[in-house]
């Protein structure tokens, strides 16, 4: 199986369409990515694209997005606490959030 997915630093991901471009032209915005920079730029019309394929130095891709960032929550600090005979509780519902 080949994986597709190109992902950047910033949390950003793109879709390796290489082996059938030619095809979605037109229907989908195409990027030229070059995946060691983390760089891309629209494909504007047919010759530019296939400058690109021949050329085989960047990968054909569409965009796939922004991936979810994960909320680092501090559980602990935003659960209310009960103290009870020296011990301390907290809600489970608090920490399930």
């Amino acid at each position: 199986m080949i994986n597709r997915v190109i992902k950047f630093n910033d949390g950003f991901v793109f879709i390796d369409v290489t082996d059938i471009a030619e095809t979605i032209f037109g229907a989908e915005d195409l990027y030229a990515v070059d995946v060691d920079k983390e760089t891309e730029g629209l494909i504007e019309d047919i010759h530019e694209l296939n400058y690109w394929l021949r050329k085989r130095t960047l990968r054909i891709c569409i965009e796939g997005g922004h991936l979810p960032i994960s909320k680092n929550t501090d559980w602990w600090g935003d659960s209310e606490k009960i103290t009870h005979e020296g011990y301390i509780y907290v809600r489970s519902k608090d920490i399930l959030k």
